[in-house]
């Protein structure tokens, strides 16, 4: 499912970002590419919703993932999943 698009600065910059929701994910081997670095945390929504309150997580596109996620969760929007 497809979260609204995001501009992180519409005032300047068109780059638009799109976050998307998965569901019913498994854990495999990865293939990532020479110098590529992702790390995969595995938690709660609430828990990374805790570590943006504390502003432990300070990056503005989790920040608004999250908004997104925690409307999608609470009944505040809905997604369509075709």
């Amino acid at each position: 499912a497809k979260f609204p698009i995001v501009h992180l600065a519409p005032a300047y910059c068109t780059e638009e970002l799109h976050i998307f929701l998965a569901k019913d994910l498994q854990l495999q081997e990865r293939d990532l590419d020479e110098g590529e670095l992702i790390d995969i945390v595995l938690m709660q929504p609430q828990a990374l919703f805790d570590l943006c309150m504390t502003g432990q997580v300070s990056s503005a596109v989790t920040l608004s993932t999250c908004f997104w996620l925690q409307s999608y969760l609470t009944g505040k929007i809905q997604l369509s999943w075709s």
